[in-house]
């Protein structure tokens, strides 16, 4: 095992399911498989006895769920990348940092293109930004991941986010950008009950953020930052009735 490498270990439930990914990430370089679990309680004690640098976590386990773990394990100075077969936990899964979130059948590309993203270096960085996080627990945040950093932000400070092809370019309060590898349709699931509106195909913004709605040139928003933001025909109405809650109207 090279110093380099990350040492990696699978929790999973199915016998074939952790035998697939073995064969997978075994014909990876820089990783090390150091072991595989197949509850909850069999992970902790895993984690534990290993010290990983990266856990491949599914999320439905016999005696709980992979959340189960990441609550209960005495440290998280590790990377997660959660598997599972159903996207129904993808919201919680990003709240918890994960890298990614992989859905069965694994996609070796995907699986490639996940683990490039978990970077030895990073690590202590990950384990920086879970404690800040962990001292409130009523902040919410979530993990921004693209092929060169991971970054754990505060819902409170995205501004506003827009579609770039497969890609989401982030917006951020203080004037910080970041292109994140993943569909704006993915964020509007997470960010939609957090006080985020979808007013365009291409665009979702943080109420908080809105001075208001400009009705000339087929309708807008305006940022207090002055950006003017495209409001569709047919997410109008959402969006008014959206922002008549929020006194941006």
């Amino acid at each position: 095992m090279s110093k380099s490498d990350l040492k990696t270990i699978i929790i999973d439930d199915l016998p074939d399911a952790r035998a697939l990914l073995t064969a997978d990430l075994g014909a990876m370089p820089g990783i090390t498989l150091s072991g595989s679990a197949g509850s909850v309680v069999e992970g902790l004690r895993l984690i534990k006895e290993v010290g990983p640098d990266l856990v491949f976590l599914d999320i439905d386990l016999p005696d709980g769920s992979g959340f189960d773990i990441l609550e209960l394990v005495d440290k998280r100075d590790f990377a997660v990348i959660f598997t599972t077969a159903s996207d129904q936990h993808a919201i919680q899964a990003f709240r918890f940092a994960a890298v990614d979130y992989l859905l069965k059948p694994i996609d070796p590309h995907q699986l490639l293109e996940a683990v490039r993203r978990v970077r030895p270096l990073q690590l202590e960085k990950m384990e920086a930004l879970r404690n800040r996080l962990a001292g409130d627990e009523h902040r919410q945040s979530i993990s921004l991941s693209n092929a060169d950093e991971i970054r754990v932000v505060e819902v409170g400070q995205i501004q506003r986010c827009t579609a770039d092809n497969n890609y989401t370019m982030f917006y951020f309060a203080n004037g910080d950008r970041f292109l994140v590898s993943k569909t704006l349709k993915t964020y509007d699931q997470i960010l939609g009950s957090l006080g985020f509106i979808r007013c365009h195909q291409s665009h979702i913004v943080n109420a908080k953020y809105v001075q208001g709605y400009v009705r000339a040139e087929g309708g807008y928003l305006l940022m207090k930052d002055g950006t003017q933001i495209p409001v569709s025909i047919r997410r109008k109405k959402d969006v008014l009735t959206s922002l008549s809650g929020t006194g941006s109207h």
